[in-house]
């Protein structure tokens, strides 16, 4: 779950800052969490905060023809 919080407008800038925070996670994707027994044609990881282990990308890569991964 992710906060935003937004800075204030001024007549001269019409541009918003804003800040994105991390108030909760839930555990990490484990290579037991994927199908057994299947292939696929792609995979996707798309990770927010560290939330796919490394052993898990490692089964992705195992089960998909073609691994696409957002860093």
């Amino acid at each position: 779950m992710f906060h935003t919080y937004f800075g204030s407008i001024s007549d001269h800038d019409r541009h918003q800052d804003w800040v994105l925070k991390r108030v909760w996670a839930c555990d990490s994707i484990k290579p037991s969490d994927l199908p057994r027994d299947a292939r696929f044609y792609y995979g996707m990881a798309v990770s927010v905060g560290g939330d796919i282990l490394p052993a898990t990308l490692e089964k992705m890569v195992e089960i998909c023809d073609t691994v696409f991964i957002d860093i």
